[in-house]
């Protein structure tokens, strides 16, 4: 199950991001595609610096 989600949110994220920031032909667009792929960039470093700071049980 994990990792289905995880593919489905890999997906959508590309088709995201090439047809607004790679396709876009407004500059709105383009910018938030680019906004959106810095915005996963970030979550995932976050993620894992978290993760990596947990402790375990």
């Amino acid at each position: 199950m994990r990792a289905q989600r995880w593919g489905v949110h890999a997906l959508a994220l590309v088709l995201f991001f090439m047809g607004a920031a790679r396709e876009g032909e407004l500059a709105a667009s383009r910018t938030l595609g680019w906004l959106l792929a810095t915005g996963v960039v970030i979550s995932a470093v976050l993620a894992l610096r978290t993760h990596r700071r947990a402790p375990s049980a």
